[in-house]
C-alpha cells in the first residue's frame, strides 16, 4: 500500500495531478483508510507507469483518457470477442494509428530543423575559418 506522496515520488506526477487524473477518470478513486488517506496498489503505480509512457509520446489527457477507458474495458472483458471488446480494440487503434502519423510529422520536422541547424554551424565554420586567414 502507498500514500499520494508516495505515489508521487514513484511515478513522478505531482499530488494534484494524481488528484486530477483520478478527477477525471484516468485513475480509478482509490481506496481510502478510515480516516480519509487516499490507499494506492501497485496497479495504480502499473498504470501511472503507463500513463507517463502516453504522455511523453504527446497524447493529450484527452486521447489519454479515451485510451484509457478503451483499455480498461479490454482488459476487464477479454475473454470471447463480442463486439463491445471489438471497438474497444478498434477505438485504441484508432488512436494510436492518429497519433504514429503525429509523431511522424514530429519527427520529420524535428529532422528538418536538425539539418537547418547543421549547415548555419557549417556557415559559422566557414566564417571563422575565413577570419583566420
Amino acid at each position: 500500500m502507498y500514500t499520494i506522496g508516495q505515489v508521487s515520488k514513484i511515478s513522478g506526477f505531482s499530488i494534484d495531478t494524481l488528484r486530477y487524473y483520478e478527477k477525471i477518470g484516468l485513475l480509478p478513486p482509490p481506496q481510502r483508510k478510515e480516516s480519509g488517506v487516499r490507499i494506492y496498489f501497485q496497479k495504480d503505480i502499473d498504470t501511472l507507469s503507463f500513463l507517463r509512457c502516453l504522455k511523453k509520446t504527446g497524447l493529450s489527457v484527452e486521447e489519454m483518457t479515451e485510451f484509457i477507458h478503451a483499455r480498461g474495458f479490454a482488459l476487464a472483458h477479454k475473454t470471447p470477442m463480442t463486439e463491445e471488446y471489438a471497438a474497444s480494440v478498434k477505438t485504441k487503434v484508432e488512436i494510436l494509428t492518429k497519433h504514429v502519423s503525429k509523431l511522424e510529422k514530429q519527427l520529420t520536422d524535428i529532422e528538418n530543423v536538425i539539418s537547418l541547424t547543421k549547415k548555419k554551424i557549417g556557415t559559422y565554420h566557414d566564417i571563422l575559418s575565413q577570419m583566420k586567414e
